[in-house]
């Protein structure tokens, strides 16, 4: 959508992101967003806001080296986050961050340092999991991290929020 440095996304792109995500949420089951790291966890803490309950996986992720550096995390972290957006074992969905071997609820994100892969924490809370091998769920963060999505109907939610927009 945009190929810019991470560093000088403002509020107009987190609004476009977010209405690209309510127009194609129907067509989708889960949704990768890759992102620099600078602001990943502002941009988390945007769209987790901007969207009324999303019942789907929203994962931004990024990486430390780009992608076409010797060493790049690029990879493995767009593979993980695909992982967990396919997971079908838990019920994972809101917005998170997926960077290197955490899962991080979104309004909780943070980057942590420039110089370990796992440069994005989950601020003041623990992860809701961990990549490796197999992915590891912490089921009470999970649920801490869903409880404040309703099961409402997300299309109704947006038409009702545009009529009010409108007025």
């Amino acid at each position: 959508m945009y190929q810019l440095d991470s560093s000088n996304i403002k509020s107009k792109h987190w609004k476009e992101i977010a209405e690209k995500i309510c127009d194609l949420y129907d067509d989708f089951d889960s949704f990768v967003i890759t992102h620099g790291t600078n602001t990943l966890g502002y941009t988390c803490a945007a769209l987790s806001f901007a969207l009324p309950n999303p019942n789907k996986p929203i994962i931004l992720t990024g990486s430390q080296v780009p992608i076409g550096m010797p060493g790049s995390d690029a990879k493995a972290n767009i593979e993980n986050a695909i992982r967990v957006a396919a997971w079908p074992y838990d019920e994972i969905r809101g917005v998170i961050a997926v960077f290197g071997s955490r899962i991080i609820s979104g309004v909780r994100a943070t980057k942590h340092t420039e110089f370990d892969f796992d440069a994005i924490k989950s601020y003041n809370s623990n992860s809701i999991g961990r990549i490796g091998r197999i992915i590891d769920i912490d089921t009470d963060n999970l649920n801490q991290h869903t409880r404040y999505l309703g099961r409402l109907d997300y299309r109704r939610a947006q038409n009702k929020r545009t009529a009010h927009e409108v007025d």
